[in-house]
């Protein structure tokens, strides 16, 4: 076998050929080999076995303390799973085998003894730079939870957007201010029922969606007002608590890195149904659940189950399932997960089901996980830190008083040419509502003042669908039910896909306050295309029959993934 015999690439792995000195030729084949497949190379001539005795040299001289490399070429079947995996050279060489640190996403880390032909150096720029990010992630923390000051900070966070659900439904559901609001308990009913609607409003414009707000900031916006007025209260405080070197100097950063990550909670964040598996130093482990069509499965679902993604996450103030007997695990939970720096958190609010795995489905999953450990396809951080989109320094925060401002200005000319055409009933739908008018007089019916109600004074109407895809909802049906009294759900089928109409509303609506022998003094619908033709029904058959009492139409957006779990919990929709 000569060297001209030997197919010769046309490119090489790392662009280095001097190394070699006078035969390129042989450099341009060798390059591509590893120190094993040259130990066979170097017996083919006294060329090769010169040009090999020089790269064997050269590859052993990279393999230096601190140097990364990728583990190759091992045969045993603990080996075979090494392979590809990436360490670092933590100290000198020992009987010709160097020691090498595995860095395994759990935070636990593996020592292992390995010979120069199985070490490759030659590492890409990509590949290092990842394989750095991800260690750094693993050592953030080591007890599975975020930093104290991370946590207090995300939080505050997460109730100053809970309580922006209070205070645009009127104070409906929480009649204290912030402060008493802060110290409920997380598990608190009310807690949860504003949690299940942050992520339904949170970039919604108030006063076009309806609901009530002084500033007519959307629950996003008037988070990230509230942390701009604040930051120099936060950055003192929890930035120097978490100690961070993302967060800069002093922590002065943690309030514009807290603002990247809340601007990409709505589509970024991950929520559904999860086994819980198993506590790792650096966090929790837990799988999603499909179903069979590899859509979320939801709690009270009927039919098989399978495996999606598995998460490492970490938890605030405790470890995510630490208070779950050991037992007890896998056991299904409903929660939420957020991006932050380079990792994921859990919102503080979680659901836990009866259902726990045992049998061949534990046995399932825990292949499933081992596998997706031993892959690297877990996934511990946000889709902007996988691309690298928060490596640079967080932007400068807003103008608060401008962006208020820009509000403000879009408004006036937001009337559309829709809102401006009066709508035209028909005969049956002004009948149909001169019943309900009727008999909002006969028990008395009175204009309530919104800004400052009472749930037991004013009554609000929730219309929504049971679901808005057909897969999930085949019968096409809605539900109507009051905000103060959501597990009593009166259901009706509307006749075309994909929403009601006025005519198979009014009669629903009419059944439902004779039943309650309750009026609304409000309607909140998800079909945003009927607020005004109903909101206009109403107003024309009242200056028909003299009713002066107002009754306002406003429109209720789609819920979210989360609101519709909480719904879930209740047993209605």
């Amino acid at each position: 076998m000569s060297s001209s015999a030997i197919k010769i690439p046309t490119t090489s792995p790392n662009g280095k050929f001097d190394d070699l000195g006078e035969d390129i030729l042989s450099a341009k084949v060798l390059c591509h080999y590893s120190l094993l497949e040259m130990d066979v190379f170097r017996q083919v001539s006294s060329t090769l076995h010169l040009a090999c005795d020089r790269r064997k040299a050269y590859i052993r001289s990279l393999l230096v303390k601190s140097k990364m490399v990728e583990i190759v070429g091992l045969a045993s079947v603990k080996g075979k799973a090494m392979n590809g995996r990436l360490g670092i050279i933590h100290g000198e060489v020992d009987a010709s085998r160097y020691p090498v640190t595995i860095h395994h996403l759990t935070g636990e880390t593996q020592r292992l003894s390995v010979k120069p032909q199985n070490l490759n150096p030659f590492i890409s720029n990509d590949q290092e730079s990842e394989e750095l990010k991800r260690v750094k992630s693993v050592q953030y923390t080591t007890d599975g939870k975020v930093r104290e000051g991370h946590g207090r900070f995300l939080d505050e966070v997460l109730m100053l957007n809970r309580f922006a659900v209070n205070e645009l439904c009127g104070g409906s559901l929480y009649q204290g201010d912030y402060q008493s609001f802060k110290s409920l308990s997380r598990s608190d009913r009310r807690v949860a029922q504003m949690n299940a609607q942050v992520y339904t409003l949170y970039k919604v414009n108030p006063i076009t969606a309806g609901y009530r707000s002084t500033n007519n900031l959307s629950i996003l916006d008037k988070t990230v007002a509230t942390l701009c007025e604040n930051q120099d209260m936060f950055n003192k405080h929890l930035g120097k608590m978490a100690k961070y070197e993302q967060d800069g100097p002093d922590g002065k950063l943690i309030v514009r890195n807290m603002v990247r990550f809340a601007r990409t909670w709505l589509e970024e964040r991950i929520s559904g149904n999860f086994w819980i598996y198993k506590i790792v130093p650096s966090g929790t482990l837990v799988v999603k659940i499909m179903d069979d069509l590899g859509h979320d499965y939801e709690m009270n679902q009927v039919g098989s189950k399978k495996l999606g993604k598995v998460y490492l996450v970490k938890g605030m103030g405790s470890k995510v399932g630490e208070n779950l007997p050991i037992q007890s695990k896998p056991v299904q939970v409903c929660t939420t997960f957020l991006p932050m720096y380079g990792f994921l958190v859990y919102d503080g609010i979680m659901t836990c089901s009866n259902t726990t795995a045992a049998g061949g489905e534990k046995e399932e999953i825990r292949l499933h996980v081992e596998k997706a450990v031993r892959d690297q396809t877990v996934v511990y951080c946000g889709e902007s830190a996988a691309q690298g989109l928060w490596d640079s320094e967080p932007p400068e925060l807003p103008n608060v008083a401008g962006v208020k401002d820009e509000i403000q200005e879009e408004l006036k000319g937001s009337e559309s040419t829709e809102e401006k055409i009066q709508y035209k009933p028909t005969s049956p739908q002004v009948k149909m509502m001169k019943k309900i008018i009727n008999f909002a007089k006969k028990i008395g019916f009175k204009t309530v003042d919104k800004t400052s109600f009472k749930p037991d004074e004013c009554r609000i109407m929730i219309v929504r669908h049971l679901a808005f895809t057909k897969r999930d909802n085949p019968n096409q049906l809605c539900g109507i039910s009051f905000t103060d009294n959501l597990t009593n759900m009166h259901m009706f089928r509307f006749e075309q896909w994909p929403t009601y109409t006025i005519d198979e509303l009014l009669p629903e609506i009419l059944k439902v306050v004779k039943e309650s022998k309750v009026v609304p003094c409000m309607i909140w619908m998800d079909e945003k295309s009927l607020v005004k033709p109903l909101s206009s029904l109403l107003q024309i058959v009242s200056e028909q029959v003299g009713f002066k009492e107002k009754i306002d139409v406003e429109w209720y957006p789609p819920p979210s993934q989360e609101e519709n779990h909480f719904h879930q919990t209740l047993g209605g929709m």
